[in-house]
């Protein structure tokens, strides 16, 4: 480990010539309250040869979500994105082991990043089958319960006030589920918010000025 971690991620922001989306984003986001990986920029340099500017980015991993959300013992946690849409697919879990985001890794949508070796879905199943199969009533009742709602209104709230439209509200993709035993809930964390403040890819042509509701 360096410095309490064992991976760190080298983040090139393609699409933004600042260089400073990520960090301004995070930075909001931590001073909101909201758990997203901390960042900061580098010099970059392979053998002496000097690449350019990067963000180094916490990596979301075992030791983020203990320092985050206690220590033990360990929830599952699963990296979202496209197109984890968190739709109901039926009860088997392998269906949603099957949903793959063909761009760029080729990675599961629903990817499980702590607990990799029981591969266990069961939990993240349960939750998204309780948002769909349940009436109003029960779900007014019980959402609370299993999903840390408040914390996610104001991670939803921040994402919106930043441009953050390559998220889950908008394109289905760049957030975080995890269950923290210690709070007996899931929680919510948006990452990967360089695509903010104005930089729109020809997706989300009105993010400036798009209604937010």
């Amino acid at each position: 480990p360096l410095q309490g971690h064992k991976h760190l991620a080298l983040n090139g922001s393609r699409n933004d010539p600042s260089m400073a989306r990520e960090l301004t984003a995070a930075y909001l986001m931590e001073k909101a309250g909201i758990s997203v990986p901390r960042c900061n920029p580098v010099a970059l340099y392979i053998n002496g040869q000097y690449q350019g500017l990067r963000i180094l980015s916490e990596y979301a991993d075992q030791m983020f979500v203990q320092t985050r959300f206690g220590s033990n013992p360990l929830g599952p946690l699963f990296k979202c994105t496209w197109p984890a849409n968190l739709g109901w697919e039926g009860p088997l879990e392998q269906t949603y082991k099957n949903i793959v985001n063909p761009s760029p890794l080729n990675e599961r949508a629903y990817d499980l990043k702590t607990l990799e070796a029981g591969d266990d879905y069961s939990g993240l199943l349960d939750f998204i089958q309780f948002i769909h199969q349940s009436n109003s009533s029960p779900f007014s009742a019980g959402i609370d319960s299993r999903f840390n709602v408040q914390g996610f209104l104001k991670a939803l709230a921040m994402e919106i006030l930043i441009g953050h439209w390559d998220n889950y509200y908008f394109n289905k993709n760049n957030y975080y589920l995890y269950w923290a035993p210690q709070a007996g809930r899931w929680e919510y964390f948006p990452f990967d918010m360089d695509n903010t403040f104005g930089i729109h890819w020809n997706v989300c042509p009105d993010v400036d000025d798009r209604d937010i509701h």
